[in-house]
């Protein structure tokens, strides 16, 4: 029961901490891009919530030179609550680089039982921004998870 009181708070603390990152985004723009690679890894690191998708939302908009990276790490973390693996560009070798969110594995639904986490991850998979640098063969292999 403590760990879910402590988790709550946790939840409240990023939600805090992914407005003001959007705030920041919106009110410097592309003068933030260089700071905000490494703080992506801690983004992620948090696992997918509303406040993140929000953030990342934000981020996408005002910061457009960072779109394709977080194009790349939301899938892989889509990807990895929704299949349980990284995300897998159709013709790309079997073996991929792992190291890019280490923390992605430790969010999947347990036993497939956390609706609202694979709630939040099909609505994000449908209404993120995964346009531009992106191909239509890359549509096709985020619904390789469903078939």
């Amino acid at each position: 029961m403590v760990n879910g009181i402590r988790r709550a708070k946790a939840s409240a603390n990023d939600a805090a901490v992914f407005q003001c990152i959007s705030m920041l985004a919106t009110a410097v723009g592309q003068a933030l891009t260089k700071y905000l690679h490494d703080l992506l890894d801690l983004m992620f690191g948090c696992g997918l919530t509303e406040p993140l998708r929000q953030a990342l939302v934000d981020l996408a908009h005002n910061i457009p030179p960072l779109l394709p990276v977080i194009q790349e790490r939301l899938l892989h973390l889509l990807s990895n609550i929704l299949c349980g693996q990284n995300f897998r560009a159709p013709g790309s070798p079997e073996q991929v680089n792992t190291n890019l969110v280490p923390a992605m594995a430790t969010q999947q639904p347990a036993d497939g039982k956390d609706s609202e986490l694979i709630t939040l991850a099909l609505n994000t998979l449908g209404g993120f921004d995964f346009s531009g640098s992106l191909t239509s063969s890359s549509y096709l292999s985020r619904r390789q998870c469903f078939e």
